[in-house]
């Protein structure tokens, strides 16, 4: 989905705005990566795998993530652990209608306003990982509802939790860099 990009793109146009230093994305020192690597590529690879595997391979996915969360939480700034408590609101708002649902439900009229698949499509399972909302589906608010049509994508409440905390990790790391540069490296005074 190309709304995460761009929220990493936003990071750093933030971290930029506030002065922040690129190199502080690598003062970061994220702990297990692996574990959203995994994640990424058990969703990657979905439409390989047997139609009755998808749901636990999305679970497991995003236990991953949650196991990720929970462990760079831990020895952070408090504008770390709130963006990455951001993070975390927005996966369990995602993660909630998926475990209601067995899949996440989407919006028919939101697909309908970027020009997507109609409602026979997502019933056929032509959308991975997404169920058709309807007007008595548990949690439906939370799916996928809101169209962002510049980018032909429909979005959920948890996308844009998770979208701001991605924002404010990078430009947090950004100013980071700034901060310790200033401590670190003495100004040089000018004659």
């Amino acid at each position: 989905m190309l709304i995460f990009p761009l929220a990493l793109g936003g990071g750093v146009v933030a971290g930029y705005a506030g002065g922040g230093r690129l190199h502080g994305l690598g003062l970061l020192q994220l702990r297990a990566p692996l574990l959203v690597v995994a994640a990424l590529l058990a969703q990657l690879g979905l439409p390989a795998v047997d139609e009755s595997l998808r749901n636990p391979i999305v679970a497991l996915s995003y236990g991953m993530v949650g196991a990720w969360l929970v462990v760079n939480l831990a020895r952070r700034s408090l504008i770390l652990r709130v963006a990455i408590g951001l993070l975390a609101i927005g996966w369990m708002l995602n993660i909630a209608p998926i475990a209601a649902n067995g899949a996440m439900p989407v919006s028919v009229d939101a697909l309908g306003q970027i020009g997507g698949p109609p409602a026979d499509d997502i019933a056929a399972g032509n959308i991975d990982k997404h169920v058709a909302a309807g007007p008595g589906t548990p949690l439906g608010f939370l799916g996928d509802v809101i169209a962002v049509t510049p980018l032909r994508a429909v979005v959920s409440i948890g996308d844009v939790v998770m979208v701001v905390g991605i924002v404010l990790i990078v430009a947090a790391a950004m100013a980071s860099a700034r901060h310790r540069g200033e401590r670190e490296i003495p100004r040089k005074e000018v004659p």
